[in-house]
């Protein structure tokens, strides 16, 4: 079970002794947990807020990001809804990282209420008075605090009402009941995540602006987390069965879904390959940032398929080198997704 993870470069260290003790190998590395938002100490915040905004200031490359998953509308919400978002979440933990290497993303976990989280020293907090109506608001130290984005459609940055203690009575996590990744998928999509987005509103509360709110991360980092839950408890981790990804094979013309949504299609924007099929014609290509190691991991151009098996538990060496501090390495029940 992931729970301690790294404070700093390479602060671990696997080695390897022989018999007497002696000392043969040893080769330095990271710890990366994603971990419950509501359990971060201050530190961890803090790390993970200044890193945030430096990523997003380089290069204003957080003002084109956030519009790639508005252009690839069509494509993060059919099948692959799940594994594309998991690749745009390495993605940005990735970008993160360059920033401070022990930076891990929290997630929100939106079935219970998030006092901490949403807070002026975290992710902010909306006031329902005049006269800063539904505008979140961050304190002075936060890293956030002069948070704003070019479009003016998406700024200032606002909410319809914290996390902080209470939750949206329609959630429903009965997807974690269903062994069949279509079905599942389903009912993850809409009872599960669309529910947490609807609750807050706003930004977030947009299909196509909600990645201009930072909380849109954290919501889809817990999204991933019940994703990854659901795969322990079925096993399903093998890109070849149908009960794992329903669309095998790759796409052909005249196929019922698009073109990057079966499991031997490589995803856009990382594929660079343009999709007429979007509302507009997708052409950005988005280079995915090297794996920080030790394994082979995500990388280049994936292919749906590389995302389902992120604990690499095939041993095939391509973990994604990241987990969660409530899901365990291993097959079976796992709470609180399952009793």
């Amino acid at each position: 079970l992931g729970t301690a993870a790294s404070s700093a470069d390479k602060d671990v260290s696997i080695v390897v002794s022989d018999e007497g003790g002696a000392e043969l190998a040893r080769h330095d590395l990271m710890v990366r947990v994603r971990k419950n938002a509501e359990t971060l100490s201050g530190a961890e915040r803090d790390r993970f807020l200044s890193a945030f905004v430096k990523a997003a200031q380089k290069n204003n490359q957080f003002d084109k990001y956030w519009r790639l998953h508005t252009i690839a509308a069509n494509l993060a919400h059919q099948d692959a809804f799940l594994p594309w978002h998991r690749v745009f979440l390495l993605n940005l933990e990735r970008e993160l990282q360059i920033e401070d290497p022990s930076v891990a993303l929290p997630y929100w976990e939106f079935d219970k209420a998030a006092p901490k989280l949403f807070s002026e020293d975290f992710l902010g907090r909306v006031t329902l008075t005049p006269p800063n109506f539904n505008v979140v608001q961050f304190s002075t130290t936060n890293p956030l605090s002069s948070w704003s984005l070019s479009d003016p459609s998406v700024t200032p940055l606002r909410r319809n009402r914290n996390g902080d203690t209470s939750t949206s009575p329609a959630l429903s996590k009965n997807f974690m009941s269903n062994d069949e990744h279509g079905v599942m998928n389903a009912n993850i999509f809409g009872p599960y995540h669309g529910q947490a987005h609807v609750y807050i509103g706003g930004n977030v509360g947009n299909f196509f602006s909600s990645p201009s709110d930072p909380l849109f991360f954290l919501l889809h980092a817990n999204v991933d987390r019940a994703w990854a839950a659901w795969e322990r408890l079925h096993d399903r981790f093998d890109r070849m069965q149908s009960l794992a990804y329903v669309l095998q094979g790759r796409f052909s013309p005249g196929a019922s879904s698009l073109f990057g949504n079966f499991v031997d299609d490589t995803m856009w924007p990382w594929d660079g390959l343009s999709r007429p099929s979007e509302a507009g014609t997708a052409t950005t290509a988005v280079t995915l940032p090297d794996n920080p190691g030790p394994g082979g991991g995500l990388e280049g151009k994936p292919q749906v398929g590389d995302t389902l098996d992120y604990l690499d538990m095939a041993g095939v060496g391509t973990a994604h080198d990241f987990c969660y501090d409530d899901i365990s390495y291993g097959v079976g029940a796992v709470s609180p997704f399952w009793p």
